[in-house]
This record gives structure tokens, C-alpha cells and sequence, in this order.
């Protein structure tokens, strides 16, 4: 049976990467298409009602990095399954809580499907091929594969 994770565990992962990321980012100046704001301190308690841009002063590369992240830290709490989460999903996110909520139903999404089921979702969801990321495609084949085999 597919581990899957409860919302404590998946709050306690997600919380301890944004910390690591951004722990110690300071309060500063960033002009974006000539506009100038002042991002906030980042917090030492950080709330499920925490907004990402306006809160905790993440951009979408922010965003996008500790994506990445949270994908292998919950592969590795997923015993070395790979799990991938939608980018496109995830940038209508808005809130921490919506983050931890998104984080734990994709887990128990892959945890509802075969290997199988779960290879073809990926491949159809995520044509990294078609995005020119021809690596990125070939990596997940691999990855798939060998779980394939693994079982």
C-alpha cells in the first residue's frame, strides 16, 4: 500500500523548508518592471494564514525553488517514490495552509492509483518534452522505470 501523509507531517516538512530556505532573508527593496517594494522580514513563526508574496515576501522563483524542494523531501518521506506536484496549481496558491492542503492531496492522489496509473498521469500531466525540457522527460522516464522495476 502507497504511504501517504497526514496534515501535521506534510505542515512539519513544508514549514522546516521554508525555513531553511529563507530563514534568514531580511526585509528589502526589489523593483520589478520599474515598481519598488519593500519585502518583510521573514518570519520567525510562520502561520497556515501567511500569504507568500505579501507575508513572507516570495516571488514565483521563490516559489518555484522550494517546489523542487518539497518534492524531494517528501520523495525521500515517501521512501524514495517519486512524486511530482503542478507547477501551474501551485502558483494559484496563495496561503500556506492552501500549500500544506495541495501538498497532502497530491499525496493521497498517488496513493489511490497503481504504479501504473500514476506513470500515465505523470507522462499526460507533464509533458516536459513538449516544454523543451528533454532532460527533465527523461529523467522522470527513468525514475518511473526503475520504481517499475523495483516492484
Amino acid at each position: 500500500m502507497p504511504k501517504t501523509i497526514n496534515k501535521k507531517k506534510a505542515q512539519s516538512i513544508f514549514v522546516k523548508l521554508m525555513k531553511k530556505n529563507f530563514g534568514g532573508r531580511k526585509s528589502e527593496m526589489r523593483t520589478i518592471n520599474g515598481v519598488s517594494t519593500r519585502t518583510p522580514d521573514f518570519p520567525k513563526r510562520i502561520l497556515l494564514t501567511h500569504r507568500f508574496n505579501e507575508d513572507l515576501g516570495l516571488d514565483s522563483l521563490d516559489l518555484t525553488e522550494l517546489a523542487l524542494d518539497t518534492e524531494d523531501e517528501f520523495k525521500e518521506y515517501l521512501n524514495g517514490e517519486e512524486i511530482y506536484f503542478d507547477a501551474e496549481e501551485l502558483k494559484s496558491l496563495t496561503t500556506v495552509g492552501e500549500a500544506i492542503d495541495f501538498f497532502v492531496k497530491a499525496v493521497e492522489e498517488k496513493a489511490s492509483m497503481t504504479p501504473e496509473e500514476y506513470k500515465q498521469m505523470i507522462k499526460d500531466k507533464y509533458n516536459f518534452a513538449a516544454m523543451g525540457l528533454k532532460e527533465k522527460a527523461e529523467e522522470v522516464e527513468s525514475n518511473l522505470l526503475k520504481k517499475d522495476e523495483l516492484q
